[in-house]
């Protein structure tokens, strides 16, 4: 048998609702097979192992399954399991996971520029990556790490003005390719 158990999203925040799916299909004589009608048992455990939500539900005529269930307001932060199995044989399980997070709002943000949107080989992109404080102060004096189009980074400080200056080359760069810059604060979760 084969299968693929997900949630709707990767993370979630205690209090939401939770929507799990699988695809799960048999395999009979080198091909898969669906057992339409087939009640799974579906488990979610949290981060202690801890069973929160059972449920047993029926294949589709597709082979899929899905659920949903609302997490606890108190729910523990961390990874949780999700586990189904055929109702009549518990050995064959099927797992997916998922976590929950606490929310955070990120205190700073970043914003990068470039002069224009259009550059031609050999040019100089002279990249402006400006981090502020969400209530408007400058981030100054931080170390800012920015990826270039080419796969290396560079590592700058930030001005007394929240500014971070990066010139690059564009001359190695095969014409025609599309340039993709990021950047983040090291030691914050800010991208």
């Amino acid at each position: 048998p084969k299968g693929y158990v997900y949630t709707a999203r990767p993370a979630y925040l205690p209090g939401e609702t939770i929507g799990v799916r699988g695809i799960l299909r048999g395999v009979e004589d080198g091909s898969y097979s669906v057992a339409e009608g087939k009640e799974h048992t579906i488990r979610v455990l949290d981060s202690d192992g801890r069973l929160i939500w059972g449920g047993e539900r029926r294949l589709s005529e597709f082979g899929t399954l899905d659920a949903e269930f609302a997490l606890d307001g108190a729910a523990a932060i961390g990874g949780y399991t999700v586990l189904v199995s055929p109702a009549d044989d518990e050995k064959t399980v099927y797992r997916g996971a998922f976590r929950v997070e606490p929310f955070r709002l990120q205190k700073m943000s970043l914003e990068l520029s470039a002069p224009r949107k259009v550059y031609f080989r050999g040019e100089t992109v002279e990249l402006s990556v400006s981090a502020r404080y969400y209530w408007g102060e400058p981030v100054a004096d931080r170390s800012v790490r920015v990826e270039l189009p080419d796969g290396r980074s560079t590592v700058g400080r930030t001005d007394r003005e929240g500014v971070l200056s990066v010139s690059f080359d564009t001359t190695g760069l095969t014409p025609g390719t599309r340039m993709a810059f990021s950047a983040r604060i090291e030691g914050e979760d800010v991208r």
